[in-house]
């Protein structure tokens, strides 16, 4: 939440929602974004054949339907996606919320199935982005002045990203389809090897065969100077649309999956494991490393997967190595370990790199290994990432937090009157909170998260005081506190004092109404401060499997597509049109 975040509008089509389970795969897409520095517009499609669907079920009522009404009908389709990708975006942790034809303020014609745009609340969205980081909207279907549901036609989806992508100004528009990107002929067929077009002009695009690209859209594309990519979901160089001169490129050979150990099965390993095991086509899990194999983990984990050996397994050749055991000591040799046998490694371990990180990343750059730790700080908030995207531009000089999601949740049940013990065992019971909390009560996990963070921005380790813990007495502190109209908050803040980083983390009265006030449960909030004066207000789930799986799965696949960008380094040459 800034004003100088740049928008990203991501367009799912219906080919890429083929079905419900695809919904998770563009929730990845929206976070490798936000990791970017992005706030996001994503445009969705019904899912798979729901528009023949009810067009089928149309016509069992009336063969010639009502205009009007299959467009009210059809538009129940997209509108069932935008609920869904919304719903998966805030479980992932994501800061997400629908909007509708009515808020968005696309207004069209009122040719009830083939209408055009013809205005945009650009100024609303935006207000919503100082609230939200993830706006999703439905393609294909708009309103007439009338506030009447109106549909765009074939292409309708695609349309609408590109124009609502002109009228906010966003950086980037993609169209993410079930292909690499635009081909010469199709990829699919056996046998066939065609070149893809790095570059493609709005002339040339307008005479290539409409499966990929829709001629509606790309003319109003032209039309509105609107530059636009198409590529796949989870992909790297695909195809940019646009004033360019044309350009062709031999795409490299796709990578074949990467091999996986993961050290630590629980809640956090669990989520892990299962979404490597969703997607055979990027991750072959080799092992799981587990101190005990008879603890029940429920039938959706392999048990032929399961092993003791956790130092075999980080010895033996394997491309990536997650670490999500807990235990520093040990964690520190394994990934030690892994990076000298050519792992890459993803940590969420805060302890691990607060203590060690400086080592770690030294180990990780003499044998040239990709070392990531995102999952680390702020859960889904992905701090660093976004940190690192502004450098260039902008110094950070101090960051106020609401960094640890347990604290959180239980200062919000003892505002509600709750005892410690009482809001501990409610954060426990909902996968918040670890068997035992002390470190985030007493503002230790906290403060290795400012440690991790000011050595990422400034360099250093900063010198770090925590001046108080939550306890029995905070209930009446937090009870006084609500009677004022004020919140407490444990308050991490880590600034510049000359070249020194000073960290410190509190118990604080914040006012109800503000960013940090209104932090609720065991989201994370984040202030940065930078030195023009701008201000950056970042806000998502920092605890629980999920958010924490989604911010693990983010570096997997950062280092994968670090791979297949190697791949393709010097073969954007041109060949051709």
């Amino acid at each position: 939440m800034s004003s100088f975040a740049p928008i990203a509008v991501l367009k799912f089509g219906s080919s890429v929602l083929s079905h419900v389970g695809q919904i998770r795969a563009a929730v990845e897409e929206i976070y490798r974004h936000r990791r970017l520095g992005y706030q996001v517009i994503a445009v969705v499609s019904a899912i798979g054949e729901a528009t023949d669907s009810l067009i089928q079920e149309a016509r069992t009522i009336a063969p010639e339907p009502d205009a009007g009404s299959l467009a009210l009908l059809l538009s129940t389709g997209e509108t069932r996606s935008v609920g869904l990708l919304t719903m998966a975006c805030c479980d992932s942790g994501i800061a997400a919320f629908p909007l509708l034809g009515h808020e968005l303020g696309l207004v069209t014609t009122s040719n009830f199935l083939d209408a055009e745009p013809e205005s945009l609340g650009a100024s609303r969205i935006r207000e919503f982005f100082l609230e939200y980081d993830v706006l999703v909207i439905p393609g294909f279907i708009g309103r007439d002045q009338f506030l009447r549901p109106t549909l765009l036609g074939r292409g309708g989806s695609d349309l609408t990203a590109i124009f609502v992508a002109a009228q906010v100004e966003a950086l980037t528009c993609i169209l993410l389809k079930d292909t690499d990107g635009v081909f010469e002929s199709d990829p699919s067929c056996p046998g066939h090897n065609p070149r893809q077009y790095r570059f493609l002009s709005f002339e040339d695009a307008l005479t290539i065969d409409g499966d990929v690209l829709q001629e509606k859209a790309v003319r109003w594309a032209a039309d509105l100077g609107q530059v636009f990519e198409v590529r796949q979901v989870g992909g790297g160089k695909g195809t940019h649309v646009g004033a360019r001169k044309t350009v062709l490129f031999a795409p490299p050979e796709r990578l074949s999956p990467k091999s996986v150990v993961l050290l630590g099965c629980g809640q956090v390993g669990k989520a892990v494991l299962l979404r490597l095991l969703a997607s055979p086509e990027r991750f072959r899990v080799q092992r799981v490393a587990v101190r005990n194999l008879k603890k029940r983990r429920g039938d959706d984990v392999p048990q032929n997967l399961l092993t003791t050996d956790t130092l075999g397994s980080v010895s033996e050749s394997t491309d990536l190595v997650i670490e999500l055991m807990g235990d520093v000591p040990k964690a520190r040799h394994f990934v030690k370990t892994a990076l000298r046998n050519g792992s890459h490694v993803v940590t969420a371990n805060k302890e691990l790199m607060a203590q060690y990180g400086d080592e770690l990343k030294e180990v990780a750059r003499r044998h040239r290994r990709r070392l990531f730790f995102s999952a680390s700080v702020g859960g889904a908030v992905p701090i660093i990432e976004i940190v690192a995207s502004r450098r260039r531009n902008r110094s950070v000089v101090g960051i106020d937090g609401v960094l640890n999601g347990t604290s959180n949740f239980v200062l919000d049940q003892m505002h509600e009157g709750a005892s410690q013990e009482e809001a501990v065992r409610l954060a426990q019971r909902s996968g918040f909170c670890e068997v035992n909390p002390q470190d985030d009560l007493k503002g230790e996990d906290a403060a290795r998260k400012l440690v991790v963070m000011s050595r990422e921005i400034w360099g250093r380790r900063p010198l770090t005081q925590v001046e108080d813990q939550i306890d029995q007495e905070t209930r009446a502190r937090c009870l006084k506190a609500k009677d004022a109209g004020e919140r407490l908050r444990q308050v991490a803040s880590v600034s510049l004092r000359g070249s020194q980083p000073i960290a410190t983390v509190r118990l604080k009265e914040v006012s109800s109404e503000s960013f940090l006030g209104q932090c609720k449960g065991a989201e994370n909030r984040v202030v940065i401060v930078y030195e023009t004066g701008e201000v950056e207000k970042l806000r998502g789930q920092g605890a629980g499997p999920n958010p924490t799986a989604e911010a693990v799965l983010g570096d997997a696949l950062q280092i994968l597509r670090e791979q297949r960008d190697e791949l393709c380094e010097g073969i954007d040459q041109e060949v051709g049109p």
